[in-house]
């Protein structure tokens, strides 16, 4: 590598630095809001009342409901929301400039959702719990957690190319500056919105 060569290099890896924390922020953002989504959906639907709706960017989101016909249907409601509306997106999107977003959006959906419910059983204020707590049997949690962890490590395996971090030139610094303004509008969101 010559002298030339080393700040162009040293500004493709910052713009994919940028890029990808911006991309892997925004997503993490969406995936709580399509997670909740699928709680206040189901709720509203089986009678119940949405109390309160966390989506704040620092903490944990959450959906306090109550007066659900069916705690058990609004509980299971989040994790499959949280990966059928990414699905959708990908089908939606899969032919598109922003496929590539969408599945990686739609891997992350599937692992974290998976991870959520394999892990938080234990936990009672996490889905996981609720559902247990509600009489759902561990082994069906586990189950149905690894099968969205597998489907979504699939999903991730080629998504290195979407980020920005192999092969190529790189992804640039239009699509970073597009991708850290997504993030910051996101997070403000989350900032302001205090949904009842």
């Amino acid at each position: 590598m010559n002298h030339a060569e080393s700040p162009r290099v040293a500004r493709q890896r910052l713009a994919a630095i940028v890029h990808g924390s911006a991309v892997l922020i925004s997503c993490w953002l969406l995936l709580q809001a399509a997670h909740e989504a699928g709680h206040i959906l189901a709720v509203k639907a089986l009678g119940g009342t949405v109390e309160h709706v966390v989506l704040h960017p620092l903490a944990w989101s959450r959906t306090d409901r109550s007066g659900s016909r069916s705690p058990v249907i609004d509980t299971w409601a989040g994790p499959a929301c949280g990966c059928l509306l990414p699905a959708l997106a990908l089908l939606a999107l899969v032919r598109t400039p922003l496929g590539g977003y969408a599945r990686l959006f739609l891997g992350l959906c599937l692992v974290a959702n998976g991870v959520y419910l394999c892990a938080g059983w234990s936990e009672p204020a996490c889905d996981a719990g609720e559902l247990r707590a509600l009489g759902v049997p561990v082994p069906i949690l586990i189950i149905s957690g690894a099968a969205l962890v597998a489907l979504g490590l699939w999903a991730l395996s080629p998504m290195g190319l979407v980020l920005g971090y192999r092969g190529g030139s790189g992804v640039g610094w239009r699509r970073s500056i597009v991708a850290a303004a997504l993030a910051v509008v996101l997070i403000a969101i989350g900032f302001a919105a205090d949904l009842r």
